[in-house]
């Protein structure tokens, strides 16, 4: 039997894991009938158009990258883009909807951007969340690079800019975080951002002061000085913003949140690499040395 038939064998013995009732479990089987490649994508574009909403939505995350041995989602194939926008356009499922919008991120092709921006007043907000990620990943290099699209750069920062006022905080936070993540450095988005700093969820707070320390704003310093010492948990935007703008001021409000921040997070909540960050660089902007660089929370 050749690759190809050894590929289709596989494909069709994975099939029925796709309708898993536990969710890690068929995103794993996903995982593996993507890494089967080219030989299965066919098959892969075949379920996007199953009568089961879960057998489309599993589509939709196998398309985004489609692996082949012996380097594992490593290729991007431009032939399931139509599904993608059609089914983004078109599927009755939210979650199928939300799950095209995301795939269509991993491709960056630029003409899916107007499906893109028509998907964000999508009344589900799982697929304005998807949105969001497809629209982060159009950074400003691209943009550059590709000038008969400048247009769309203008929406695709217009269209951000209005998802930081989504009702879902997930939505604002991805909006936010997508904006700076691709470098989308305008006076409205700055201006923004500071409105952001009083958003009542802390994670949106966070990606809006990360943005204005990855931007350079030092008018950020007094304001992420308080933010520092006044919430109840340091968002690890904080600590980003204070790596971002160096500033040796910020080094006691930041460690002080530091110890805060080890104290109270599990290991399993989440990383403290950003923290570490943070205080080795304002420390070295301070002159401090490698006697000084303990590690945070042990004194």
């Amino acid at each position: 039997m050749d690759a190809e038939s050894e590929a289709l064998k596989r494909f069709e013995e994975l099939k029925p894991g796709l309708l898993d009732d536990d969710e890690d479990a068929r995103y794993e089987v996903a995982k593996e009938v993507s890494r089967l490649g080219r030989p299965v994508l066919a098959s892969i574009m075949e379920l996007a158009r199953n009568p089961h909403p879960l057998m489309r939505e599993m589509a939709c995350f196998m398309l985004r990258e489609v692996g082949e041995p012996p380097e594992p989602w490593n290729r991007i194939y431009p032939d399931g883009i139509p599904i993608l926008v059609d089914l983004l356009d078109n599927d009755l499922v939210a979650d199928v909807r939300g799950s095209a919008a995301i795939a269509l991120g991993f491709h960056k092709e630029f003409t899916t951007l107007p499906a893109l921006f028509s998907a964000a007043d999508d009344p589900s907000e799982d697929v304005r969340y998807g949105v969001t990620h497809a629209l982060g990943c159009f950074s400003r290099d691209m943009f550059d690079e590709h000038p008969e699209f400048e247009l769309y750069r203008t929406q695709a920062i217009s269209t951000l800019l209005r998802l930081t006022h989504d009702p879902d905080d997930d939505v604002r936070d991805w909006a936010t975080f997508g904006l700076h993540n691709m470098g989308h450095d305008t006076s409205e988005v700055r201006k923004r951002f500071w409105e952001l700093l009083d958003d009542p969820h802390d994670d949106v707070r966070g990606e809006a002061a990360a943005g204005l320390g990855k931007f350079g704003d030092q008018t950020l310093i007094p304001r992420l000085r308080e933010l520092l010492k006044d919430d109840e948990m340091s968002h690890c935007g904080y600590f980003e913003a204070a790596e971002f703008l160096g500033d040796p001021s910020l080094l006691p409000e930041v460690l002080a949140a530091a110890k805060a921040w080890k104290q109270n997070l599990d290991e399993s909540e989440g990383s403290s690499v950003f923290v570490d960050l943070a205080v080795a660089s304002l420390r070295n902007a301070a002159g401090g040395t490698d006697d000084d660089k303990s590690t945070v929370g042990d004194d």
